[in-house]
């Protein structure tokens, strides 16, 4: 049911805050399953973005100073994206890092500064453009 649903990205949002909470740490990765952001969702089929995450997981991030957040599950999603407070967001599914890198990783240097990805996965391929089909007719 839709309750079940809503109340299982509070549970993970609840979860999270607990373990962020009990951290006394310069540097403060988090990783997890689901999308905290909407924008690293773009380019997945809007009918299933609901069920990719949910920006609640987004509120202990920036409430205990996250320096960085790693997530899965958005196949088809956008690589980088930021909290509404900026903490930068990367999605890191396999299936997205093969398609754009044909990698099955990304390295990042984590420091107090912020988080940046480094070497080849650092730039954004440029997209490709897609064939053209163009009918003309004669009279």
């Amino acid at each position: 049911s839709i309750k079940a649903f809503v109340q299982e990205g509070v549970n993970e949002t609840l979860k999270l805050e607990a373990a962020l909470g009990q951290l006394d740490a310069p540097l403060k990765v988090v990783l997890m399953h689901y999308a905290p952001i909407l924008e690293t969702c773009e380019g997945e089929q809007a009918e299933i973005r609901p069920f990719l995450g949910t920006s609640r997981l987004s509120a202990p991030c920036e409430a205990f100073g996250a320096t960085a957040v790693f997530h899965g599950h958005c196949h088809h999603g956008k690589t980088d994206g930021r909290t509404p407070k900026g903490i930068p967001v990367f999605n890191v599914a396999m299936p997205l890092l093969r398609k754009l890198w044909d990698r099955r990783f990304r390295v990042f240097d984590v420091s107090e500064t912020g988080c940046v990805p480094v070497g080849a996965t650092a730039v954004q391929p440029q997209p490709q453009p897609q064939p053209q089909l163009i009918v003309t007719t004669t009279h």
